[in-house]
């Protein structure tokens, strides 16, 4: 009997609870993100709205890894400004089960 290679999954789809609406109204819920990498964790570092605020690099990671969101193919932490907290809050779960890890220094929802 063959047994079954491990495969390591890379990417996980999700759908945001309320989702990002964009100008013309349309509503995007559902997208793809991929694992975090070292580099990923190098880069939000470096960047500068990061060094000035931490809690930024929520946003700045989960633009890293969020390969796509609705019809964005591209998305960025200028896009993700538009979410609603309780969407972020769901990102930030979803990545922590998923093994994609956001983890910014400063929490922006306490509980």
């Amino acid at each position: 009997m063959r047994r079954k290679k491990d495969t390591l999954c890379t990417e996980f789809a999700f759908t945001l609870p309320r989702g990002l609406s964009d100008g013309e109204q349309r509503v995007h819920r559902h997208g793809v993100m991929r694992l975090a990498t070292a580099k990923d964790e190098i880069l939000v570092q470096q960047e500068r709205k990061v060094q000035e605020n931490p809690a930024y690099g929520v946003l700045v990671m989960l633009a890293r890894v969020i390969t796509r969101l609705g019809s964005f193919n591209s998305v960025s932490p200028d896009l993700l400004e538009g979410l609603l907290l309780h969407d972020i809050a769901y990102l930030r779960e979803f990545t922590v089960s998923s093994g994609v890890e956001v983890s910014p220094s400063k929490p922006l929802i306490r509980r």
